[in-house]
């Protein structure tokens, strides 16, 4: 597997992994009062639906994200870690990654190993039910995708910490309830994993 096909893989692991701890508390209930603020060339966003962040049992990092009110875009931080600290993008940390998405532009821009840099400062890892807050910085680009933009952010995050999970969209309960949810979260996995395919 060469380098470009291995980061983009690690980047679609990071939102398999948020959208599976949407789905573990379905997107009625997630999030509460949780919020991604943050300045993208030099536009300021609050995404605020479906704030949430965990940890991922079976890969060993923690992810924050949010969704703006269309649903589609949204904001996702990686870090490998489940405590406070600095977590620095870097070629040894390949987990640690910003990613931004509008879906509807077809916008993806991340930060991961040597493509693009930053630095995620979690001040406060909270239990279950209890706040992830932070601050972040960097700049994201789009030149794993065969780009060449680059793009400064920098913002901060209080996301609600929801129970430890697979990560996998496999494990997401099963009920008429959320089926709706699950499909259309499933969507947006699909989505990106065909976009890196292409690349290929």
């Amino acid at each position: 597997m060469g380098k470009y096909s291995k980061f983009r893989n690690i980047v679609v692991l990071g939102i398999v992994l948020f959208l599976s701890l949407v789905l573990s508390v379905g997107l009625a209930n997630a999030g509460g009062d949780g919020f991604i603020s943050f300045k993208l060339d030099g536009k300021v966003y609050k995404f605020s639906d479906v704030a949430v962040g965990g940890w991922s049992l079976s890969r060993g990092f923690t992810a924050v994200g949010a969704f703006d009110s269309s649903s589609e875009k949204f904001i996702l931080l990686a870090f490998e870690g489940k405590s406070k600290g600095i977590y620095s993008i870097s070629l040894e940390h390949l987990y640690n990654q910003i990613q931004y998405q509008d879906t509807k532009n077809k916008v993806w821009l991340v930060a991961i190993g040597d493509f693009g840099s930053g630095v995620i400062k979690v001040n406060k890892y909270g239990r279950v039910g209890r706040p992830i807050t932070g601050t972040f910085s960097g700049t994201i680009t789009d030149e794993l995708f065969g780009g060449s933009g680059k793009h400064p952010i920098s913002g901060k995050f209080k996301v609600v910490r929801v129970q430890d999970t697979d990560t996998s969209l496999k494990t997401a309960p099963n009920n008429s309830e959320i089926t709706n949810e699950i499909e259309f979260l499933k969507q947006i996995v699909e989505d990106t994993a065909e976009s890196v395919r292409r690349m290929e």
